[in-house]
């Protein structure tokens, strides 16, 4: 077996400096020409920036954690007008007055649900003279929705119900009562902020949409809300619809209903695409320095 001989080579003080230097390895071999020198890059740092990927971030949707949209609003004369861009893509919706408007303020959500800043746009809607109007949204086409889109709707007043239609983007229906629930948190839950609700939401198929309702008797008929419902497994949405369908609270002090609904989507974590993109670069430079 022919062992290589190993040449050692000192190099000058500003080049050892340098890590392209120190990754270079010279061999040659007994019996054959002196002058056929075989230069290699070492694997080890190629092998410790994937190690680390693994470590830190695992597989690339590892690391990824649910952003909830907030809205931009503004009024057009005849309703309101939303929108949010994202990397996702972009959403666009409107609601005809007498219909539903904005509500700006700091409301925190459930931590079970994410740990993002507070939201500052809600919406706000009168039970009476809104009742049948419809909250309309929008999707651009190529939507990113990662692994499975999620959807927060909550704090309905008691007595109020709303119906939830989705299509793709080719107009057909989307079952939403085959979204995933998640769960449902009341006001007491951690990282609630900026609104009241301790009822229980009920959810009811109505064909391929569904009515998110708040009937509690020993609720207040005022004040009694529900708490934030949580749905997951959202997919090639190009139109979603939100409809106030029933209000059957009456005259009281509380004509207007507070209400949340939000899209999320997965963001990478900073770290772990950062990671992933290292570990890449050094595959690609271990392969380009191949014999």
């Amino acid at each position: 077996m022919i062992s290589p001989n190993r040449l050692s080579i000192i190099l000058p003080p500003a080049e050892r400096r340098s890590p392209r230097a120190c990754l270079l390895r010279v061999e040659t071999f007994p019996g054959r020409d002196r002058g056929a020198v075989r230069t290699r890059r070492s694997w080890a740092p190629t092998f410790l920036i994937v190690l680390l990927t693994l470590i830190v971030g695992g597989v690339p949707n590892a690391g990824a954690s649910t952003f909830f949209h907030n809205w931009n609003s503004a009024f057009t004369g005849s309703g309101y007008s939303f929108d949010n861009s994202s990397a996702s893509g972009t959403i666009t919706g409107s609601s005809p007055s007498p219909g539903f408007s904005h509500a700006p303020g700091a409301w925190g959500m459930p931590t079970a649900i994410t740990s993002q800043p507070p939201l500052t746009n809600a919406f706000q809607v009168h039970g009476l003279s809104g009742l049948g109007s419809t909250l309309s949204f929008d999707f651009s086409p190529g939507y990113d929705w990662g692994g499975g889109g999620e959807l927060i709707i909550g704090n309905i007043h008691n007595y109020f119900g709303y119906t939830l239609s989705a299509w793709d983007s080719n107009n057909v229906a989307i079952d939403t009562n085959a979204w995933s629930f998640l769960g449902e948190y009341d006001s007491s839950s951690p990282g609630v902020s900026g609104y009241f609700g301790e009822s229980s939401t009920t959810l009811t198929a109505n064909g391929m949409s569904t009515l998110f309702s708040v009937v509690d008797p020993l609720g207040s008929a005022t004040f009694g809300q529900g708490g934030i419902v949580h749905l997951g497994g959202l997919q090639g949405i190009g139109r979603l619809e939100l409809t106030l369908t029933t209000s059957s609270l009456g005259e009281n002090p509380q004509q207007s209903d507070l209400i949340f609904f939000n899209v999320g989507t997965a963001v990478p974590e900073p770290s772990t695409a950062l990671l992933v993109g290292l570990g890449l670069l050094g595959l690609g430079g271990s392969a380009r320095s191949r014999p």
